[in-house]
C-alpha cells in the first residue's frame, strides 16, 4: 500500500483512485489449461511373471494464466503468460491380494528448461484377518519437490503486483506420524523380552520397558496434539544417566556425561523450534514424557 502511494507521488494518475466505488477493485484475471496424458499399463496379473501392475505415462500440460493491467480502461491490454510443463511417470500397485496391498508412483516434472521437479508418493495396506473380522492397518506418505505455484510467482492487480519467477522450489514431505510410533514399539518390545530371556541387568530391561511406555504416550497425545518425540527420546536417555548414577550403578562418576547430555538435549529442543516443526509447549511435553516413563521404569524395576 505505501509503495502505491508512492507510485500516486511519483506518478499522479497512475493510481488515480485505489478502488472503485463500492469498494472493489477492478482486476480482472483468466486461466486457461489443457492436459494430455499418454499411459502403456500392464494390469495386475497379466501374466504369471507379472504379479504387480505397472503403467508408464507421459503427460504434457499447457497453462496461459492473463491478467488485465491495472491501468487498462477496458479490457485491454493485458499481460499474458504461457507455460508448458512434460511430466514422465511410472506406477507400480498391487490391489488384488487380501492381505498386502499397495501402490508406489514417482514422477519427474519439467518446463524444458527448468529441472529439479520430482513427486514420490505411496500406500499401503495390511488386513490381518481375525476370526469373522479383520484388523485393517493403512499408510500414506509422499515428497515432493515443486516449483511454487504460479500465483505465488506472480499477480498484477490495482493494489498488488509482482514478479518473481526466482523463487527456489518446495520440499514437501507427509507421512502417518502413527506409522513409525507403532513400528518403534513393536521393534522395543521384541528387545525388551529378548533381554529377559538373556538375563540382561535389569536397569538395561527397565529402559526398554519406560521407552515402550514413553512411545504409547507421545502416540496416544499425536492423536489429539503433537508432541516432540526427539525431546521424548533425549529426555529420556538423560533420565536413564541420572537413575544410574543415583542408583550406584554406574562404573565411574557419570556427572560430567549427563551434564553433557542435558546440553545436547536443549539443542535438540531448540533446533525442533527453530526448524518450526514444534512449538516451546510441544518440546517441554517431550521432555516430560520422556523423563517420567524412563525415570519411573527404572524405579519400579529396581
Amino acid at each position: 500500500f505505501q509503495s502505491h502511494e508512492k507510485n500516486n507521488e511519483d506518478n499522479p494518475g497512475y493510481f488515480a483512485d485505489f478502488f472503485l466505488p463500492g469498494d472493489s477493485a477492478n482486476d480482472r484475471m483468466h486461466h486457461f489449461g489443457v492436459e494430455n496424458t499418454l499411459a502403456f499399463e500392464l494390469h495386475e496379473g497379466f501374466n504369471r511373471w507379472m504379479k504387480m501392475g505397472l503403467r508408464l505415462y507421459g503427460k504434457h500440460e499447457l497453462a496461459q494464466f492473463s491478467f488485465r493491467l491495472p491501468y487498462a480502461e477496458g479490457l485491454l491490454p493485458q499481460r499474458v503468460f504461457t507455460e508448458n510443463y512434460f511430466t514422465v511417470g511410472a506406477q507400480l500397485l498391487s490391489q488384488q491380494s487380501p492381505i498386502v496391498r499397495y501402490q508406489v508412483l514417482g514422477e519427474i516434472r519439467t518446463t524444458g528448461t527448468d529441472w529439479g521437479e520430482f513427486n514420490i508418493e505411496g500406500n499401503a495396506s495390511l488386513n490381518i484377518p481375525l476370526r469373522r473380522d479383520s484388523l485393517h492397518f493403512t499408510a500414506e506418505g509422499f515428497v515432493r519437490n515443486e516449483r511454487p505455484s504460479f500465483y505465488l510467482r506472480n499477480y498484477y492487480a490495482r493494489n498488488a503486483w509482482w514478479t518473481n519467477d526466482n523463487l527456489d522450489k518446495q520440499l514437501r514431505t507427509r507421512q502417518e506420524r502413527w506409522i513409525p510410533y507403532i513400528f518403534a514399539t513393536l521393534c522395543y518390545v521384541g528387545a525388551a523380552f529378548y533381554l529377559i530371556h538373556v538375563h540382561s541387568p535389569l536397569w538395561l530391561t527397565a529402559f526398554m520397558w519406560g521407552a515402550i511406555a514413553s512411545i504409547v504416550v507421545a502416540c496416544v497425545v499425536n492423536f489429539f496434539w503433537k508432541i516432540s518425540a526427539h525431546a521424548t527420546g533425549i529426555a529420556g536417555l538423560v533420565a536413564l544417566l541420572f537413575s544410574l548414577h543415583n542408583m550406584g550403578l554406574a562404573a565411574f562418576d557419570i556427572m560430567w556425561l549427563i551434564c553433557l547430555t542435558i546440553v545436547f538435549a536443549g539443542a535438540v529442543g531448540s533446533s525442533r523450534i527453530a526448524l518450526g516443526h514444534h512449538t516451546l509447549g510441544q518440546v517441554l511435553a517431550g521432555y516430560v514424557n520422556g523423563v517420567v516413563c524412563i525415570y519411573l521404569a527404572e524405579l519400579l524395576f529396581s
